[in-house]
């Protein structure tokens, strides 16, 4: 009954505590999960080392209600099980606050870690009442009252495929499924990814069109959606080749050269204001903010990715990747590649535009 009873009491304190360290967490930034981590750690191994003292010297003193060996025994088997509850959570924690922003608030980050790690799928609705056709590794679902809608993968999908492969060579496939809409859903309207007419999620491994229902699914907009979204699926997969860590590469890079994949050798002729500094276009939640600040920032990345390949040819793509990897830093293989600062790809997308 004894045994019984701490082993009750040892599952409900892994329970509890782990709760405790992912709720605590929510709330620290990088350096400060590093103390947190450390003091926690320390705290564990002292109970640990007390646990086996009092296994060695058979002790009867009471720790948490667990009490004599087999409360010793359970102790000790507490102990293990928090500190890799609190790695995990932990390495959880700093990995969201890395990938996006040090200043992500707790709710910010619960909902990137349910939608990282928890089986949550966001579209599930939209597919299941939608009709499903595949198309190479394509999953296409679209709505069965716009049939019309699955013609612009029909008639579109091998140019897709032709551009992304020019910029990134090929690449080991994986099935993915595409959503097709008429609008942009309330589900996914708060994303971060969600692009003007698109979006691309590697995680749930899902991309979407949104296809007005007034819309010519010929016009160049909604090809250009297509190709600019394709191209994202691609741009990871030739990261995943090269075991290139998608961290490093700054996400106005990654929209640049998916802009320059949608339009397909077309040169849009859009002026520009204003230029955002392309450090502050390194991660997710900065995009978002700038484009809240009606920053016209996939236009500055498509014409930084036009520069580059007008230059150094659409190589430099791969190139800037696979040095990235080599040096750690983006900016530094932009500079050894290109000899081109931030700065000076600021200065020289204001002087043609």
């Amino acid at each position: 009954m004894k045994i019984l009873l701490h082993l009750f009491l040892t599952i409900l304190y892994i329970i509890l505590f782990t709760g405790m360290f992912f709720g605590l967490f929510l709330f620290l930034n990088i350096r400060d999960s590093f103390i947190a981590g450390a003091i926690i750690t320390i705290l564990l191994i002292a109970m640990f080392v007390y646990s086996i003292y009092q296994i060695i010297n058979r002790r009867q003193r009471n720790l948490l209600f667990l009490k004599g060996l087999s409360g010793s025994i359970f102790l000790s088997i507490t102990s293990i099980c928090l500190f890799i509850s609190l790695f995990f959570v932990g390495l959880m924690n700093v990995m969201i606050t890395h990938f996006n922003d040090q200043t992500l608030g707790p709710l910010e980050k619960f909902e990137l870690q349910v939608n990282a790690y928890l089986p949550v799928d966001p579209y599930a609705e939209h597919k299941k009442t939608a009709e499903r056709k595949e198309i190479d590794h394509l999953n296409v679902f679209y709505s069965p009252e716009q049939k019309r809608d699955i013609k612009l993968v029909e008639n579109e999908f091998e140019e897709a495929r032709q551009i992304s492969e020019r910029l990134f060579g090929e690449i080991e496939d994986k099935p993915i499924d595409l959503i097709l809409l008429n609008e942009s859903p309330d589900s996914l309207k708060d994303l971060d990814y969600v692009d003007y007419l698109g979006f691309y999620d590697p995680i749930k491994e899902t991309m979407g069109v949104i296809i007005p229902e007034d819309a010519d699914i010929s016009s160049p907009l909604m090809v250009q959606t297509f190709y600019h979204e394709y191209a994202h699926y691609f741009f990871d997969q030739a990261l995943a080749k090269e075991k290139i860590d998608i961290i490093k590469i700054p996400i106005w890079f990654n929209e640049g050269v998916a802009e320059y994949a949608g339009y397909n050798g077309y040169v849009p002729q859009i002026p520009l204001t204003e230029i955002t500094p392309f450090d502050k276009l390194k991660i997710s939640p900065n995009w978002t903010k700038a484009l809240e600040d009606n920053a016209d920032v996939y236009t500055q990345s498509y014409y930084a990715v036009q520069i580059l390949t007008d230059e150094f040819g659409e190589g430099i793509i791969m190139d800037l990747l696979k040095e990235t990897k080599k040096t750690g830093s983006f900016e530094e293989a932009l500079i050894k590649k290109t000899d081109y600062t931030y700065k000076a790809l600021e200065r020289k997308i204001m002087e043609k535009h």
